[in-house]
């Protein structure tokens, strides 16, 4: 019964991805069960914390449910994390031995059955309650920093931000990747030993991706961000000044009244201004993608395909943003490349993205995995 109960809940985290990001789900689906199933769970557990945190009003009530979370969340993973005996080379056993230990609670557990995929991973990738308590420290910064000084301040909450799902991305791909590959006596280091590509440099790899992607995102939900509590603006401001001595420039005035169309012959004249920050925060995002892309070769094969993909379709929004102007992201003028609808014709984009026979790889195993 509980076993059937955990299963169910693993499907549960698996079709949320696909309700909530359709696109993004056909993509996944070029990689092995265990690596699609795990990366699901993680994606809910983000989604679980994140549901919880925005059901508090004020920014203190947030922290101290958060701070519940987490320690909800460590005495779980604690009750169940067992180094000296739970880790071995039989997927299946380490299965059974996990789902005994959640059935002896299961009760207790119920209220957060959400998580319990993402626990299970855990255990299996050998991570303690260090990683969770990373994981919500960064969270919490995250909740009470509503601007950034300079491109300092925004480049440590971008590299917080995508810490953990680095870390996490990465032990998954590894784990699977060397159980997948024992057969042929080969793994994702031991094939590029001959450079010297250590595990770190992998890691700092995807770490990278993660910290590239999360920047367009910024960039492109800048009007979102800033009408939505916290009210963040992910702009430094010391960035937010003007060459002009008759323009007095400030970014909250600038996208209050632009947002609510208020005094626009005067906005109009401050348009270039905050094109430019857009376009030097533009800028430096391609820097990061071309750093991204050198590591690309180490990264298995079906994970590469991925990463190009949204690599591709995030530049393809950049490029948008700088043929159109920055300043169309405040009216939504600009189409953006989104994850959560799936038209006919993103079947033909993966066609052309990934080829035929990985559109064939994602319908198989769509069929196999349910």
């Amino acid at each position: 019964m509980t076993f059937e109960l955990i299963k169910k809940q693993e499907k549960k985290t698996i079709k949320k991805l696909k309700l909530d990001y359709p696109k993004l789900f056909k993509l996944i689906l070029l990689l092995d069960y265990n690596s699609f199933k795990e990366i699901c769970g993680f994606y809910c557990f983000l989604k679980y914390v994140y549901e919880q945190i925005y059901k508090e009003i004020g920014i203190e009530s947030k922290t101290i449910r958060l701070n519940q979370l987490k320690d909800t969340i460590i005495l779980i993973l604690n009750t169940f994390y067992n180094s000296n005996n739970i880790y071995n080379e039989n997927d299946k056993e380490i299965e059974i031995e996990i789902n005994k230990k959640l059935g002896n609670n299961i009760m207790d557990l119920l209220p957060f059955m959400d998580i319990i995929p993402f626990i299970k991973t855990l255990i299996k990738l050998n991570l303690d309650s260090n990683i969770i308590n990373k994981l919500f420290d960064n969270i919490l910064v995250d909740l009470g920093k509503t601007r950034f000084k300079n491109w300092n301040e925004l480049n440590i909450y971008l590299d917080n931000t995508v810490e953990v799902i680095g870390i996490i991305i990465f032990k998954i791909i590894y784990k699977n990747n060397n159980k997948n590959n024992k057969n042929n006596n080969k793994n994702i280091v031991r094939e590029k030993s001959k450079n010297n590509i250590s595990i770190n440099q992998i890691e700092s790899v995807l770490t990278l991706f993660c910290k590239s992607l999360l920047l367009t995102h910024l960039t492109k939900n800048i009007k979102y961000d800033y009408q939505n509590p916290p009210n963040k603006i992910f702009i430094p401001l010391e960035e937010c000044k003007s060459n002009n001595r008759y323009v007095k420039f400030d970014i909250n005035t600038y996208l209050k009244s632009r947002i609510e169309k208020l005094n626009n012959i005067f906005r109009i004249e401050q348009d270039p201004i905050f094109n430019n920050i857009i376009l030097k925060q533009i800028e430096f995002n391609r820097k990061l993608y071309k750093e991204v892309e050198i590591g690309f070769d180490i990264i298995p094969k079906e994970y590469q395909s991925i990463l190009k993909v949204l690599k591709i379709k995030s530049q393809i929004d950049l490029n948008k943003i700088e043929k159109y102007g920055p300043s169309n992201i405040i009216f939504e003028k600009i189409r953006f490349q989104n994850y959560d609808t799936l038209e006919y014709s993103d079947y033909l984009s993966i066609i052309y993205e990934l080829g035929f026979y990985n559109l064939l790889v994602i319908f198989y195993h769509y069929f196999y995995y349910f």
